[in-house]
């Protein structure tokens, strides 16, 4: 199972060099020969302030692989379930996100050959859990899981996960301090990473799963907003699937959604548009 990497561009690849390079050193890539299997890096640019240097997740397209793969069903819960947990009386918050989470779940030995890839010509696989693969999320989040359920907090408080992102709740200042520091303990002593610039530490209002949580309840966090209206114009079937997508997230927000979005969904089958350019009447 060879797929070639495909043509990179040169912001890419310096996006995703420094990031190759410190996984190296770490061990979380080794150098990999005569692997039957290489798909091609996939980079991700990440979301930065105006003005900041470009960096890059480093991804893997990991399609054909996944094709050969019998997933296990999922175990994680969707976000609105989950912040349907958040209790009435809590007060306080704080948001914890996993630096590199994937990669603190190792692989066996015998199935690392699976992610080996080439870059600058040679070939490497991944020793840890990457990103691209479609049991990543479900494998991390049981892991992840199993760990947590090993803290206690104290009464009247909660702990939220889905996945990486992390939210403590607490009905009092205190507690909530008290939480998160034990939270932020105990992952480091179960071998995690929390990010410290993402970190955000007993508030009364708090962003978590694209929402604004408060004691007063959740809204729409203004940045998923912002995403929405500058997403280009839809042209294409694929681009008004990747629209719907984004304001799907807002669904429970916004009244009689399924009915504003049925004409629309109508137009992503062939039944309704045989062809796959959309062409839209003057509004």
């Amino acid at each position: 199972m060879i797929k070639p990497q495909y043509p990179l561009k040169q912001e890419a690849i310096n996006g995703i060099t420094p990031v190759f390079n410190s996984l190296l050193t770490a061990g979380v890539i080794v150098p990999c020969e005569n692997s039957p299997v290489c798909t091609p890096l996939f980079p991700v640019k990440k979301i930065k302030d105006h003005g900041q240097p470009t960096e890059c997740r480093f991804v893997q397209d990991l399609q054909a692989v996944n094709a050969a793969v019998q997933p296990r069903a999922p175990t994680v819960l969707n976000p609105y379930t989950i912040l349907l947990q958040v209790p009435p009386t809590v007060k306080f918050f704080s948001v914890v996100d996993l630096a590199n989470a994937f990669f603190s779940v190792p692989v066996n030995p015998d199935s690392q050959y699976w992610f080996a890839f080439q870059f600058n010509r040679k070939s490497y696989t991944f020793t840890r859990l990457g990103q691209g693969n479609v049991e990543s999320p479900t494998i991390y989040n049981a892991a992840l899981k199993a760990s947590l359920d090993k803290l206690i907090l104290s009464s009247h408080s909660a702990l939220l996960q889905y996945v990486d992102d992390l939210m403590v709740c607490s009905d009092t200042e205190e507690a909530c301090a008290q939480n998160t520091i034990a939270l932020l303990k105990h992952l480091q002593a179960e071998g995690h990473r929390a990010s410290r610039s993402k970190l955000q530490f007993v508030r009364r209002k708090v962003i978590f799963l694209g929402h604004v949580i408060t004691a007063d309840g959740k809204s729409i966090s203004p940045k998923r907003i912002e995403a929405i209206q500058q997403l280009p114009h839809p042209c294409t079937k694929k681009q008004l699937m990747s629209f719907l997508g984004m304001c799907s997230y807002c669904r429970n927000f916004i009244p009689n959604y399924a009915v504003l979005e049925a004409p629309l969904r109508a137009l992503t089958t062939s039944a309704h548009a045989p062809s796959n350019t959309l062409q839209w009447n003057p509004p």
